[in-house]
């Protein structure tokens, strides 16, 4: 099993946050393994909503479904990630981003865990998946910080856990 956690300060609000995180087309499209981010039909970050999302971990393209587990707005949002063809070898993961408002700034803490099949594929897979992460999470913060304002009509409220 890989465990591995990430924590970042960005400059924002936490709403600001939020609003960037629950729009996961865009903010899972940091990740250098998604090649492309899939809906079915109309999409709404909640519990239970799925949507597919191909990978390509350098073996080709790889179709994984992906479910929000938990949505707690501004708080916590977490989703799984299974291939769709169970036979198929792919990595079986589970992502978990926390927020923590701190003054004017928001503490992102991004923790990922699962497996891809074995120790051996783990051990070698570790390093690479650790440098990815690093580089996501920075990404979102220059996204998020460099973003225009959200805006002020934004109702948090509508989002349902």
């Amino acid at each position: 099993m890989i465990r591995l956690s990430e924590e970042i300060l960005i400059n924002e609000d936490i709403q600001k946050v939020w609003a960037f995180l629950s729009n996961v087309k865009f903010s899972l499209s940091f990740n250098r393994f998604h090649v492309k981010i899939k809906f079915f039909g109309q999409f709404s970050v909640n519990n239970n909503s799925e949507f597919i999302i191909v990978h390509n971990f350098g073996f080709g393209n790889l179709d994984m479904i992906a479910k929000v587990i938990e949505c707690i707005p501004l708080k916590r949002l977490t989703i799984s990630e299974q291939p769709i063809k169970p036979n198929k070898k792919g990595f079986s993961h589970k992502i978990i981003f926390d927020l923590q408002k701190d003054g004017d700034f928001t503490n992102l803490c991004y923790s990922l865990s699962g497996t891809y099949g074995g120790k051996v594929q783990n051990i070698s897979f570790k390093p690479i998946l650790k440098r990815v992460m690093k580089e996501e999470i920075k990404k979102i913060k220059i996204a998020i910080e460099s973003s225009d304002s959200i805006p002020e009509n934004l109702n948090i409220g509508n989002i349902s856990p």
